[in-house]
């Protein structure tokens, strides 16, 4: 059974069945505390209504399929209503679904209103709560229908609308991240100096140089610097001083840990000496922070001459802390799979360019995650930050996750081929990286499919190379597999 978006449901009349939980391993604190958060019934009556909710494609990609009941003549419905939590969960709520989801298999789950706290404000906010309990759902392939409560609708940005758009997300298509990216863009006048008539000016040129670097998904919970961040983290320091921004430059593949970064300020002379002293503050601290991962990470700041033009003043200061604010890195871990990263951000590069419309700065982002919602929550986060300071926020058409199969035939089929090649198991992993797993899987979502490859290292970095060995060991491995299919 294939997991599917939620359905709004009109006028839904069902006697439930309600059925005692099971709260053992509980205390009585934690299950008083549950009584207030979350009620749960488990059913095992389908009344004919229930009939006529599309929930799944069973057989056939091109024609729906209607729920059904199971070989034993029944069908069983959970009901999760008032829920009503922030992000993240509360720790109680979380154990008590997943043990009453693992005890209790069950045919369809409904929720019932109140899944949210009318207190989560911000939109990415309410994605990130509803993706909580949406996620579990989603791991079990469990079709999922709701409606919403009093709590779902007040105080909050994330109306009606909004919240639907977060549960139509969730799909069952489940190896790899998914990922998407947030592209800003912001115009720009330059002010001439001279024009200006600013007088007893210092120019300074400040980069980051000699980053390790590397993939943006595979490398990002390795705790690398982007060379990004460590330019406008300083700069965000001077801005008492009243520096004039300009030029900025940094990073360059969308999917690449920013290795190098660059700024081009201007200070009044007697503000000069503190702007040095902070920058070896500064440094001293980045290098610290970053010592066993960035070996190399040369930071600099030099002087140059004098610039011709500037960024306007208030206009680059929004840029710096827009950049500053936006988030990179890690955002979550999977719970299911230890060490394995399920969402994160990646500040790819930040550049200067021209167009038939003028001068602008670019900010690149790309973001991944193996949570649909997930995916499209931090999205948001990072188009709302970068609207702070840019005029234009777009998004690329992304690309879906693929979650891996433990029970698939043509695993069990090369994990035999490769014990018997080489006479020990393969390590079998999921990624926090795109494979073209996930687009097949989202136009033939029945496919049954592994990726395999040669050992690969410093991916999207200038250490970016290929083990010899193993992709002799791999082509032998795809013979055997072929042969035994």
């Amino acid at each position: 059974m294939k997991g599917q978006s939620p359905k709004r449901i009109e006028g839904l009349e069902t006697g439930f069945r309600k059925l005692d939980l099971i709260t053992g391993g509980l205390k009585k604190g934690e299950v008083t505390m549950f009584k207030k958060t979350v009620a749960i019934i488990l059913s095992i009556v389908l009344v004919c209504s229930c009939a006529c909710m599309t929930a799944f494609a069973k057989t056939s990609e091109e024609a729906d399929t209607h729920l059904q009941y199971g070989a034993d003549g029944k069908f069983r419905i959970m009901q999760i209503s008032d829920i009503q939590d922030y992000f993240p969960m509360k720790t109680i709520t979380k154990k008590v679904l997943k043990k009453v989801l693992a005890e209790y298999p069950v045919d369809l789950i409904v929720l019932t209103g109140d899944n949210i706290a009318s207190s989560t404000l911000v939109k990415p906010y309410a994605a990130l709560a509803i993706n909580e309990f949406m996620s579990m759902f989603e791991r079990l392939g469990t079709p999922v229908v709701m409606v919403y409560g009093n709590h779902d609708d007040e105080s909050t940005t994330a109306d009606k609308a909004y919240q639907m758009s977060v549960y139509e997300r969730y799909k069952c298509f489940i190896g790899c991240a998914g990922g998407i990216d947030t592209l800003a863009r912001m115009g720009y006048e330059p002010l001439k100096i001279e024009d200006l008539r600013l007088q007893n000016l210092f120019a300074m040129r400040v980069a980051a140089s000699g980053l390790t670097g590397g993939h943006s998904g595979d490398d990002i919970n390795k705790g690398r610097a982007n060379a990004n961040k460590v330019i406008v983290n300083y700069l965000q320091r001077l801005q008492d001083l009243g520096y004039e921004l300009s030029t900025i430059n940094g990073g360059n593949l969308r999917n690449a840990i920013a290795r190098e970064a660059e700024a081009v300020i201007v200070v009044p002379n007697e503000a000069k000496h503190e702007a040095i002293v902070r920058f070896n503050t500064y440094k001293a601290e980045v290098e610290e922070a970053f010592k066993d991962t960035e070996p190399t990470m040369q930071l600099t700041l030099e002087s140059t001459d004098l610039p011709a033009t500037i960024l306007p003043h208030e206009q680059a200061y929004r840029l710096i802390d827009a950049l500053c604010e936006c988030p990179h890195g890690v955002i979550a871990m999977s719970e299911d799979m230890p060490g394995l990263v399920q969402t994160s951000t990646n500040l790819a590069s930040v550049k200067m360019r021209s167009d038939e419309e003028g001068l602008y700065i670019e900010v690149n982002t790309s973001q991944r995650s193996s949570v649909e919602a997930e995916k499209h929550a931090i999205k948001d986060r990072v188009e709302q930050v970068l609207a702070t300071a840019c005029d234009r926020v777009t998004h690329g058409d992304g690309y879906p996750g693929w979650a891996p199969n433990v029970h698939s035939p043509i695993l069990e089929v090369a994990r035999k081929a490769y014990e018997d090649l080489f006479g020990e198991e393969p390590k079998v992993l999921a990624i926090h990286a795109g494979l073209e797993c996930g687009l097949f899987l989202e136009k033939y979502p029945y496919l049954d499919m592994i990726s395999i490859g040669p050992q690969m290292y410093g991916v999207h970095s200038p250490q970016e190379r290929l083990s010899i060995p193993s992709t002799d060991r791999t082509y032998e491995w795809l013979q055997r597999i072929l042969a035994n299919a």
